[in-house]
């Protein structure tokens, strides 16, 4: 699993990429990516999956991982990443709402709070 970093360049979740999952720190299923989007488990369109980082709806920067370039952000220094969490079992993947069109790409951390 890859360590998802916030903007103060924490480890904030994982993504097992293998099966386009993204767990929390301590294992539990929180989001899942679908092509070029992010869905949680209750089916909402909650980002924009881009070459190794998030985006939130309006475009900014909210997670990304370490091999990520050309945020448009300056990416802080990086914490030391703690082992992966065990994976709890995955919830049944819900309908998904559509998708929203995409923003253009802002240059600018998200102030969303789930990507805290």
């Amino acid at each position: 699993m890859d360590a998802l970093y916030n903007r103060h360049g924490q480890v904030a979740a994982w993504l097992d990429r293998v099966e386009c999952q993204i767990v929390d720190l301590s294992g539990k299923h929180v989001a899942f990516v679908d092509g070029d989007s992010v869905y949680d488990y209750s089916g909402s369109h909650v980002g924009w999956w881009r070459k190794d980082h998030i985006r939130d709806s309006r475009g900014a920067v909210g997670l990304y991982t370490s091999s990520s370039a050309n945020l448009g952000v300056t990416k802080p220094y990086l914490a030391y990443a703690p082992f992966p969490p065990l994976k709890a079992f995955a919830p049944f993947k819900p309908f998904k709402a559509f998708k929203p069109f995409r923003p253009y790409d802002q240059w600018s951390w998200s102030s969303d709070s789930r990507w805290s």
